[in-house]
């Protein structure tokens, strides 16, 4: 699973699927990324033709805790940010092709 790295369950916002850490991660931010992880499966073993790359199609959003501080790393409050209409989940928001 590479993705849901971030969302209304966490206290700073966050991209869903990050690529590569950002700079100056520290922590578990260090490996919440698509890179870690496939890295990890690789360390361990695992055949690289039997790992499949998850990838979402839809975006996390977040209520921040103060509007003047945004960007990755933006601390936020609550379950997430308003739910979108495709999804009309609190903290998600879906894209949809008619």
């Amino acid at each position: 699973m590479t993705y849901d790295f971030f969302g209304g369950w966490s206290n700073v916002t966050g991209h869903n699927a990050p690529l590569y850490k950002p700079l100056n991660a520290t922590g578990l931010l260090e490996e919440f990324t698509v890179q870690y992880a496939v890295d990890y499966w690789l360390q361990k073993g695992a055949d690289p033709k039997k790992l499949i790359l998850g990838m979402p199609l839809y975006g996390r959003t977040f209520t921040l805790k103060d509007p003047k501080q945004y960007g990755i790393g933006a601390p936020t409050v609550g379950k997430g940010g308003n739910s979108g209409p495709i999804t009309r989940i609190i903290g998600m928001l879906g894209w949809f092709l008619k």
